[in-house]
């Protein structure tokens, strides 16, 4: 992530973020500089990721996940990334973007963000995210036991269901 700026202002708001339900989306507005543009004079395909990590910190803020990542020292990492352009995002333009939990299995929580200028759909991507402590995976009966809560998973989108049976069938291809 490059966008020091932005990412100081939003760690900084979520840290004194009002603290929300683990399935509360966040919502975020930001404005598109030219210095996020390509050649093409639209926003650049990495800096999409790039506003996904400022949304997900914002994500961890208000669902009370932050405090515990930097008490426990705990890491949240980027296992697996999908995103699916619509529009163009135009220099100067505005566009909220909105992070939620979706779901989670026993070793990964999903996170669905979307990017929305004007009501209409510009981008929709998935992370697959995995919490560490001490560089060993933290299941996510423990990690949602840490924020004091007794929450099952939502229910499985199918769409995501069938992602993460392409990861196994890659990770099962590399052996």
């Amino acid at each position: 992530m490059n966008l020091y700026f932005r990412f100081w202002l939003i760690l900084w708001q979520s840290i004194f973020a009002k603290a929300q339900g683990l399935l509360q989306p966040s919502h975020l507005r930001f404005s598109v500089f030219p210095t996020d543009c390509d050649l093409n004079l639209h926003l650049t395909n990495s800096r999409y990721l790039s506003f996904m990590d400022l949304g997900r910190t914002h994500l961890l803020g208000q669902t009370g996940l932050l405090r515990l990542v930097f008490r426990q020292r705990i890491a949240s990492v980027a296992q697996a990334v999908e995103i699916t352009f619509f529009r163009e995002m135009a220099p100067f333009s505005r566009f909220t973007l909105e992070s939620r939990v979706v779901c989670w299995d026993e070793r990964y929580c999903y996170i669905q963000h979307e990017f929305q200028q004007n009501g209409q759909l510009c981008a929709s991507a998935m992370i697959r995210v995995v919490f560490l402590k001490a560089g060993k995976r933290l299941p996510m009966a423990e990690v949602i036991h840490l924020l004091g809560i007794d929450l099952p998973s939502p229910p499985f989108p199918e769409q995501i269901a069938a992602w993460a049976a392409v990861f196994e069938i890659k990770k099962n291809k590399q052996r």
